[in-house]
Order: C-alpha cells, then structure tokens, then sequence
C-alpha cells in the first residue's frame, strides 16, 4: 500500500444541542498500487454521535463531488474511540488522472446532528440510510441525477431559524399600494413571519419509482399505468399522483372523519393540535417512509413551505420578478378571443401544436423556463399524453430551480400543506406579525380542507405565481372548484397534486445502522 498523505485538515460546527462535538485525529490515507483504490482511516473521540465528512483534494483544490466512496464517511457516526475506514477509487471519481502522493489531502468535518450540512441524501432502497454533503457541488452525480428522482431522496436544509420574510402577496387598500397581478381574494394579506427552526425539503417532488420503492403498486385510479399509455412510456420520474390526503396520516378514512359536525374527539391525528403524529397500525403512508427512513418526514407548514419556495424574493415569480403576460394572439388564435373562451386548437407557426384545449389560457415571457403550465408543458419533447387524451406531468427537474436548488416549486404539480383552509376563499391573515405559524384554523370536522401551493401543468399563468392558494379535500385529489382550472376537460385531475416531503434539520440520535458494501482492495470500478 503506497501512502498518500500524512497531514489532515479538521473543521467543526456546532450548536446549541451538544456541548461538545468528537474530534478527528491519526488519520491515514493509503492506496493500493494496483487498483488505486484508497483507503482512509481515522479516529473519532467523543461522547455524542456526530456527521463526519470529508473533501479530498489534490494541490489544495478540492475534487469536487467524490461519488466513489463508501463506509464511515458523509454519515452519523457514534463514537467507540476506535478506527473508522472509509474507501474511495479514484479510478471513477478522476478517470485517467494519477495522483501524486505529496499533493493529496483531505479536509475532514464534524458536524452537530442539529446543525447538519446542506444536503441530505436518503436511499429507498435500504433502511436508515442517510448520507451528507455541505453543498450541492459536492453531492455525487450532481443533483440533477436521475438516481435522486428515483432510488434517493434527496433534501436541501433551509436556513430558516431567525428568518424574517413577508407572506402572502400585496394588495392595494385605499390606493396604499400595488396589486400582484392575478391576485386572488384566496390570497394571504401581507404580513411579517418569523421562522425559528431549520429543517430539510425535497429538492424535488415524490416520483413514482421512489413511492414504489416504499409502497408497493400506485393509489388507485392513478392514470399512469400500462394501458393508459403510449407503449414504452417513461413515468419512473414523473411525480406521484392520485392520493388522498388522509392516506399519508392515517390510511383509513375512518380515522380522519367524525360521526357529528362539531365532535373532533375521534380525529384520530389532527394538524396542529396532534403535532406530526400520525397513525401508525394501519399502513398510513408516513408510517411506511418514517420506517424506512428514520426521519420525520411530513407536508412542510404553509409558512415552511412559502419560505422555500420564495427563497428570497417577494415577487410573483422565484426569480425575483413579476409575471409579465404575452397576448393569446401570438398563439395565432383568432383577435377577440379572451380567456375563458372554449376552443378547439392551437396553433404555432402554422402547425397545431395542442388540441381539443377547452378553455384558452394566458401565458407569460418570463415564466416557462422555472414552471410547467399549460402555456408550455408541450415544449417538452418528452411530455406525456395519456392514451384517452389527458394531460401528464412532467419528470421533475427540468427546469430552473430557484435560490435553495429547489426544483418545481411553482407548476408541475400542486403541493399539500399541513395545514387547513377554513374555506375554498379563505384569507386566514389579517395582516399582524407571526412566528412559525403552524395554521391555527380549527376546523368543524376532521375531513378539512388543506392548503395546496404551486399551481401545476395545467393552471393558466396566472395560477403558478408563489402566492396563490387551494385547496384539496381531506378524501380527495381535486383542487376546490371556486377557480376554473385553465384546461379544464384535458388535464389529469389526479395526477396534479404531488407530494414535497420536509422534516426537521435535527438528525435523530439513533445508530444509523447503515449495511454499506465495502470494496475490498480488489477495487471496485
């Protein structure tokens, strides 16, 4: 074994949680001359379970997202005292580059399971396994891999504690101010919020493959299947569709209803006042991704999720801007048409481009390239009809994210809150000041109406700017009719709500347990 180095570079960061974080020392790395696979060891002293990761780097610069490498590294480890061994090949990560044993480093990080890196990745495929990168450059693949729309989870940490943002969207009282253009009385008035803790989002919405990784088969009546079709389609990495929202908290709907308008005492589990509880006995399907996971994972507060979407901006659109409209006559249909007409086509350049549309819909210069909707979902060569002429989504990921590296926030799919609606117009702000609101709204029954944000595929462009808002039926996937849908006869009612995960930014303190195949020197390309 040739040895590669014989100085480490060690970083912590910590919180208020743990006292004390473990240290890093007598680490080694050696590469086998033949397989040039390497092998890193060290010793991690402590009394709690800390993250540990580590950059390798080459002259100083750091190699970048290091997808080779495998056993006690990117994860929480419990301190023994003993010797820790982690492995990496090179031979994948740098093809064709020789190291130079003078010139290779590594930076190790300890990091407070309260105050955990960026990105947390979590495989479906096995149970308790989570790994950490401090920053997207270093996740392996990059985040755009289609592994994390498929096999792995993967969640970006927002640095909401102490955050301050404005929620809601503006509205103009007695000339005191602008509009947002598309405003709807369903709207937030605006007002300060406060967020007191971090906590982790799904980068992308929930697909299909990953649900199935968990879950066995679809909901029900969900319109991707074989014979609902174009032969060979490819839904792996569109989202899930077609559930109801009781399903995730408690399974049965007899859990989630009340015999009498006005008795709550047999809400099984109820937002806020049961907190993230869930029912566990009947295959709710918190349950079955909590287990696999170890993680608290639920729907994000509307505040929670408002905050990650925005990531900064205050405008309609999270680029910083305002929706700007285009004339439904550049889609070359007749002068005087307005929106709302029934129409039978459209056309672009002279070649029909969407047909049997119902209703003609408004579209915008500034919004397709962050949001599908139903100005551009045909822009896509991959976009997917079903065989009886229904609109699909789109794979997730495809377009430009915002500030946090999140994808899809405005358009594909609607996304679920925890929280309630206390009616299909309800405005639940009166403009005072809140910290971390949780939607104190009672409702009268257990089947209450909850928040749904981000428009989807098939909402004019109006319908996908950050602050509008829904809602679905405790029993069901279709968004309150108080608003038309653009394209109301051609979209899949049940395939435009999808599912964005978020838990707490606290890492449990339960051995990881992580099973991880460890290449032998034999090396593992």
């Amino acid at each position: 074994m040739k040895k590669l180095i014989t100085t480490v570079l060690v970083a912590a960061t910590g919180s208020a949680l743990q006292a004390a974080l473990p240290t890093v020392s007598n680490v080694t790395l050696s590469q086998n001359p033949d397989t040039r696979l390497v092998t890193i060891t060290y010793t991690l002293t402590g009394d709690t379970p800390a993250i540990v990761t580590a950059d390798i780097c080459t002259n100083g610069v750091s190699v970048g997202a290091v997808g080779a490498v495998s056993g006690d590294i990117n994860k929480m480890i419990t301190p023994t005292g003993g010797t820790y061994t982690a492995y990496w090949q090179p031979r994948v990560d740098l093809p064709g580059i020789e190291l130079d044993a003078n010139t290779v480093n590594a930076k190790f990080t300890v990091w407070d399971r309260a105050s955990p890196p960026d990105y947390m990745a979590v495989d479906l495929t096995v149970t308790n396994s989570r790994t950490f990168y401090p920053s997207a450059d270093m996740v392996p693949g990059g985040v755009t891999n289609r592994l994390y729309k498929t096999d792995i989870l993967l969640m970006r940490k927002i640095p909401a504690a102490g955050a301050e943002f404005i929620m809601g969207t503006p509205v103009n009282k007695n000339g005191a101010g602008r509009t947002e253009l598309g405003r709807t009385t369903q709207e937030l008035t605006p007002h300060a919020v406060l967020l007191t803790n971090n906590y982790y989002i799904g980068v992308y919405t929930l697909t299909i493959a990953q649900y199935r990784h968990v879950i066995q088969g679809l909901p029900y009546y969900c319109p991707f299947t074989n014979n609902n079709l174009p032969a060979g389609a490819d839904v792996e990495a569109l989202p899930l569709g077609n559930f109801q929202y009781y399903q995730w908290r408690t399974k049965s709907k007899a859990n989630s209803e009340q015999p009498g308008p006005g008795d709550l005492t047999s809400c099984t589990v109820r937002w806020p006042q049961s907190g993230h509880e869930i029912v566990t006995t009947n295959g709710a399907w918190f349950a079955n991704f909590r287990n696999i996971t170890g993680l608290e994972l639920d729907f994000p507060t509307e505040a929670q999720w408002e905050f990650a979407c925005r990531a900064g901006s205050q405008n309609a659109l999270y680029t910083g801007e305002e929706l700007r409209y285009t004339a439904v006559t550049n889609l070359s249909i007749a002068e005087g048409v307005t929106i709302g007409t029934t129409i039978t086509n459209i056309t672009e350049n002279g070649e029909t481009v969407v047909t049997n549309i119902f209703k003609v819909f408004n579209l915008s210069t500034n919004l397709e390239t962050i949001a599908w909707y139903a100005g551009n979902w045909h822009k896509d060569p991959n976009a997917l009809r079903t065989l009886d002429g229904k609109l699909c989504p789109h794979e997730v990921g495809l377009l430009q994210p915002n500030a946090f590296g999140l994808y899809d926030m405005q358009g594909n799919v609607w996304e679920p809150c925890l929280d309630a609606m206390s009616n299909t117009a309800g405005n639940e702000s009166n403009g005072a000041e809140e910290i971390e609101p949780v939607g104190a709204y009672k409702p009268t029954n257990c089947d209450a109406r909850h928040l749904i944000r981000g428009g989807c595929f098939g909402d004019a462009a109006w319908g996908v700017r950050i602050g509008r808002r829904l809602s679905i039926n405790n029993s069901t996937t279709a968004a309150s009719t108080n608003l038309d849908q653009a394209l109301d006869g051609a979209v899949n009612a049940s395939a435009n709500t999808g599912v964005r995960f978020a838990c707490p930014a606290v890492i449990p303190i339960a051995v990881e347990g992580e099973v991880e195949t460890i290449p032998t020197e034999g090396g593992n390309e």
